[in-house]
């Protein structure tokens, strides 16, 4: 049996999954010389754990992820964000 990242494994990994320290964004920002002119790829974004907070920082953040619930709870996590 092959267990994915779908389904209800999508929705506790984005209720139980930590998220980053506020540290973890300034070090990408500083390593990448990040502006609010950039645009950055987040690969593999799964729920937006790292391209949500980042999208503060930068013009936008392009996720991918090649498993659709995991990019529906990454949409949710971004609604309503600038």
């Amino acid at each position: 049996m092959t267990l994915g990242f779908g389904g209800e494994v999508a929705k506790y990994y984005a209720k139980f999954r930590r998220g980053y320290p506020s540290e973890l964004f300034d070090a990408l920002q500083a390593a990448f010389a990040l502006t609010t002119d950039d645009t950055v790829l987040d690969l593999g974004c799964g729920t937006g754990q790292i391209a949500v907070p980042l999208a503060s920082r930068v013009r936008s953040v392009i996720g991918m992820d090649p498993e659709p619930d995991m990019l529906l709870l990454a949409r949710q996590s971004a609604a309503g964000r600038a």
